[in-house]
């Protein structure tokens, strides 16, 4: 499955933000079910972006990634459509900093039930 991101993100904005969003565009592509099928998501990141944050991310996949947990990135992909290097490493680094974030999110969790 290929999703492109760009449909989800106002054309006035270079920026995916906000936790309601991100859960917004996971209930619209029923990611829930997804993550329990052997299908392999890769988003598309538009060339105009220019940041992910953490909470978009959690939005969108901390769902996912609880479910995953260590078969996450064998299951969802990310391709960055930018030609600059620089913005490509950015976008990376909000990818590994959303995941992060999902981690220690997990963490927090677990420790709160001790």
């Amino acid at each position: 499955m290929i999703v492109n991101l760009g449909k989800y993100k106002s054309h006035s904005t270079t920026v995916f933000t906000g936790r309601p969003q991100g859960k917004q565009v996971r209930d619209e592509l029923g990611l829930d079910k997804i993550d329990k099928s052997k299908e392999i998501v890769t988003f598309i990141i538009p060339e105009d972006t220019s940041s992910i944050n953490p909470s978009f991310f959690l939005g969108l996949l901390f769902e996912s990634y609880k479910f995953l947990k260590d078969k996450f990135l064998e299951k969802y992909k990310f391709e960055y459509l930018t030609s600059n290097p620089e913005t490509k490493r950015v976008l990376e680094k909000n990818i590994e900093d959303g995941l992060r974030n999902a981690n220690n999110s997990l963490n927090i969790n677990f420790n709160n039930l001790l």
